[in-house]
């Protein structure tokens, strides 16, 4: 405690997260240095969990649409206004459960019937384009049916592309659900491993299974991940000599280890993130911006690094002499070697990880639809080349930041959209996903089916058992106490911000900050192979994906998948009683109480349209 009787940042901190560690399960006892934490001794029942984590996300679900923006704008989204010659409101894009469910009733499971009343199609939303029918804008129209989540509504850094999916069988098109692919974690073992971007499945491959290709990888790695460094400055500073890049030492590596601690600290105190941020996107297009960006003090930093670790495998190579299909065991068992071969598939998983794999943070159905296993539509329709084709066009001539702000120019990565990912929202399942599958044979492909495959869990670690109070209060520690520019959250610096600042924060506090960033709240992990040759493509052995489904007519292939799912879903629902019910339930008569409207809290509840 402070003189004054205040608590200090430090005491406020370290109370919050002891806070958060005993509603997780955790025993504290003792005090100041005989603090003793530990872990549940029992394991985590996958109900209990739940039950946990759905509290929690409830909580700051409501808390969000609490806040006066966003009522404002969901009162906005429900405002009747005239657009297009007719009145028109987000209740526009709702569709009436009575009318479908007598629509249900008298197609009577029929296919060719069903077929005519739910249409199913995809929109991408690439800008700020307005709906044909409604003249709402796309984007607020995914906006909003993203606040009828369970969870709040965050945007996502990296690269992301939203999707509607639309129904033509009804009047404006009502909305069935919503998508967003993102860009993906950049760590999820079990995922590596079925890949075999593990740096331990490399350097195993390469000594158990030595061959000429996997030795001309290791070459090229080598070769592009040099060519794509900005070194000028370095070279005219005299860090390094153009000697040290063809031969370099001991020195070297010293030179360099200096160069990115000095500038380290130097972006960490005196870096300005907003202009650091205004600069990368001015540079786009601009090999002379970015050649400024790349000299700013957290990309220069970056540079001395990364250029040290692949002067390392060089120095590593040139010892031990051409390395070749014959003898790339022998390298692989030298330390220098094993130690090469493990930086260049890191940085090789780097390269394609964050153009090659979409991330599906958001995927389902809005009532009445989500009553028929909508959800499993918009899953399907993810699948179709008309995403991975979107995707492509979206990306097409991007800049990659990071790659660019140290190549110093301009560096465009192929967008070429061969995995999907994503992970359930709890432990003990994923609904939605099990066993979804979809048979090649109407899309013209060959082969297995595609599917969403299990790949195991996640290890449960992370902060999602922090409040965002305790991050704040950490953050508040770290300013005052820490050297006080060390979270910028600037794109480029790392692990995301609200990590870093709990590690270090924890860390600062003097608590164990390894074990208690372990969580223990696993999720479940599916992948979607969209290319046959996945796995040596995202390696880096193969140049181009073996894509499973022909992108010919990807309007086409979007159709025979929603034609499956209404043979293999719809059909079967549509004929229970207790089905048709709930989509009848769902009705636009005034006021409107229809699954597809915003939920919000009971004393927030009066509204003054519908």
């Amino acid at each position: 405690m402070s003189l004054l009787g205040h608590p200090s940042a430090e005491t406020l901190a370290a109370a919050a997260v002891l806070v958060d560690l005993t509603l997780h399960g955790w025993s504290i006892s003792g005090q100041g240095a005989d603090l003793t934490l530990t872990p549940p001794t029992h394991a985590i029942d996958p109900m209990e969990e739940k039950a946990r984590v759905q509290a929690q996300l409830a909580a700051e679900r409501e808390q969000q649409v609490r806040e006066s923006s966003v009522r404002a704008f969901i009162a906005r989204m429900e405002r009747p206004r005239t657009r297009l010659g007719a009145t028109h409101s987000i209740f526009s894009l709702f569709r009436d459960g009575r009318d479908l469910a007598t629509g249900l009733v008298a197609a009577s499971g029929d296919v060719g019937r069903l077929r005519q009343l739910v249409r199913p199609y995809l929109q991408i939303i690439l800008g700020n384009e307005r709906d044909q029918h409604t003249g709402l804008l796309l984007t607020e129209i995914w906006r909003y049916f993203r606040h009828t989540w369970a969870t709040p509504y965050k945007s996502t850094p990296g690269r992301s592309m939203a999707l509607l999916v639309r129904d033509a069988g009804a009047p404006n098109h009502p909305v069935i659900g919503i998508a967003l692919v993102g860009s993906p974690a950049s760590q999820i073992s079990c995922r590596d491993a079925w890949i075999g971007w593990s740096s331990d499945a490399v350097l195993d491959e390469c000594r158990k299974r030595p061959s000429a290709e996997r030795a001309a990888w290791l070459e090229q790695t080598l070769r592009s991940e040099l060519s794509e460094l900005y070194c000028a400055d370095l070279l005219a500073d005299e860090v390094i000599s153009a000697q040290d890049l063809a031969n370099p030492t001991t020195e070297t590596f010293a030179c360099l280890t200096a160069e990115a601690w000095l500038r380290r600290q130097e972006h960490r105190r005196f870096s300005d993130p907003a202009a650091l941020k205004r600069a990368s996107e001015a540079a786009r297009g601009d090999d002379d911006a970015w050649e400024d960006v790349a000299r700013t003090p957290l990309y220069r930093a970056k540079r001395a690094e990364v250029l040290s670790a692949l002067l390392r495998v060089r120095a590593a190579v040139v010892a031990f002499g051409p390395v070749n299909g014959a003898n790339l065991a022998t390298f692989a068992a030298s330390a220098d070697g094993a130690t090469a071969i493990r930086t260049l598939a890191r940085r090789s998983k780097a390269r394609r990880m964050g153009v090659s794999i979409g991330e599906i943070a958001v995927c389902g159905a809005v009532s009445p639809y989500r009553e028929l296993l909508g959800g499993k539509l918009v899953s399907l329709l993810l699948m179709s080349p008309e995403v991975r084709a979107a995707y492509a066009s979206r990306y097409d001539e991007a800049e990659s930041v990071i790659a660019s702000a140290t190549a110093g120019r301009a560096i465009r990565r192929d967008p070429a959209l061969a995995l999907l990912m994503t992970t359930s929202l709890y432990a003990s399942s994923a609904s939605q996903y099990n066993r979804l599958r979809l048979p090649r044979g109407g899309l013209a492909g060959q082969g297995p089916d595609l599917r969403y495959e299990p790949l195991g869990q996640t290890e449960g670690f992370g902060s999602s058992h922090f409040s965002d109070g305790t991050i704040e209060a950490l953050a508040l520690l770290l300013g005052q106490e820490g050297d006080g520019r060390r979270y910028n959250s600037v794109f480029g610096e790392g692990v995301n911000p609200r990590l870093r600042k709990v590690r270090e924060g924890l860390e600062l506090l003097g608590l164990p900050a390894a074990g208690l960033l372990k969580h223990g709240s696993a999720r479940l992990v599916y992948a979607v192979p969209l290319a046959d040759n996945v796995q040596r493509y995202l390696q880096g052995l193969d140049p181009e994906p073996e894509w499973s489904v022909p992108s010919d007519d990807p309007a086409q292939s979007t159709e025979v998948i929603a034609e499956w799912w209404r043979a293999r879903w719809l059909a079967g629902r549509a004929t229970r009683p207790e089905v048709l019910a709930d989509v009848a339930r769902h009705t636009l008569m005034l006021p409107v109480r229809h699954g597809a409207r915003v939920d919000l809290p009971p004393d927030q509840q009066a509204r003054l349209f519908g």
